[in-house]
């Protein structure tokens, strides 16, 4: 379970979610989601790690689209 809760976890906070909407959505998204969806989104997030550029753009554009929402 905890492998599961931190995956889904770090994926929320990669697309920045706040820490405190991450960690309770996670908690009820790792008892919904099947074990195989949570292992291909831990590659992703993975991979989305590995390269700080993609975590950069995803930054950037989240505050872009946050703005335009306001």
């Amino acid at each position: 379970v905890k492998f599961r809760h931190d995956t889904l976890k770090e994926f929320l906070k990669v697309i920045h979610v706040p820490e405190t909407i991450a960690n309770s959505d996670a908690c009820y998204m790792e008892h919904e989601l099947h074990p195989t969806t949570i292992r291909q989104i831990r590659f992703l997030v993975e991979l989305l790690k590995s390269d700080p550029r993609i975590c950069e753009r995803i930054r950037q554009n989240t505050s872009r689209w946050e703005q335009q929402s306001v």
